[in-house]
């Protein structure tokens, strides 16, 4: 009888033991879910205050925000993406700010200069080494190179070298991407440059026929394609 007392009083005592265990793993878990909920709603702000300033064309501020919804992701975010469905990774984390540092860098050679945004770029681009998807890699790797290509164009320009410039726009064409829009609205405006820098009317009409492409693609109402017919029609470089 004896003994089966201390069996019996064994097993009530394993009993508080696993309530405690129980209780002590939902806490952590609702400490871990809370956590990661807050983290959630910073990374969010980060990221639409960030969009909004690329929208605005507040590329730095754009960048930092973007940097700090980068930086947010800890392991109690990556344990509240478990249970959410609408956070994103640090791939698209990473694929937002290169394609920041792209749109930025091409707001500037729009206007044949020089871009800080290229090398910034560059240093972007070292964490695509690490991408499962080849295919993906080699589409930023050739978005980069392109954007290498155009900041020469621009350098050439600049010096006043404007037929070497040129000469450069043709294969640099070849090798773009098909859906690389911001390389193509960048050539339109570089051959009107160039065609009244080196008083060539046939390198223009070219350059408005290419407009005319562009303008039936994106719609008269896009802010390049009206910026490019507004340069068409100054007369000026």
């Amino acid at each position: 009888m004896q003994k089966g007392i201390c069996l019996a009083s064994r097993r009530c005592g394993r009993v508080p033991v696993l309530a405690v265990l129980l209780i002590a793993m939902a806490f952590a878990i609702g400490a871990l879910f809370f956590l990661g909920s807050g983290a959630a709603g910073n990374q969010a702000v980060y990221i639409e205050d960030g969009y909004n300033a690329y929208v605005d064309k507040d590329f730095d501020n754009s960048y930092k925000n973007f940097l700090k919804a980068r930086n947010g992701f800890s392991p109690w975010l990556s344990f509240y993406n478990l249970f959410s469905e609408n956070i994103l990774s640090k791939e698209e984390v990473d694929e937002m700010i290169f394609s920041l540092c792209v749109s930025a860098a091409y707001e500037d050679f729009f206007n044949l200069e020089q871009s800080k945004w290229v090398s910034v770029a560059e240093k972007e681009m070292q964490r695509f080494s690490t991408l499962k998807d080849s295919e993906k890699t080699k589409e930023y790797t050739q978005i980069y190179n392109t954007l290498v290509g155009v900041a020469e164009l621009c350098e050439l320009y600049d010096k006043e070298e404007y037929e070497e410039a040129f000469k450069k726009l043709l294969p640099l064409e070849k090798e773009a991407l098909a859906s690389d829009q911001d390389f193509f609205v960048f050539e339109i405006r570089f051959m009107i440059a160039s065609a009244r820098a080196m008083k060539e009317p046939l390198i223009l009409k070219r350059a408005r026929e290419l407009l005319f492409m562009m303008t039936n693609q994106v719609g008269e109402d896009n802010e390049k394609t009206m910026a490019l017919w507004s340069l068409m029609r100054s007369g000026s470089k």
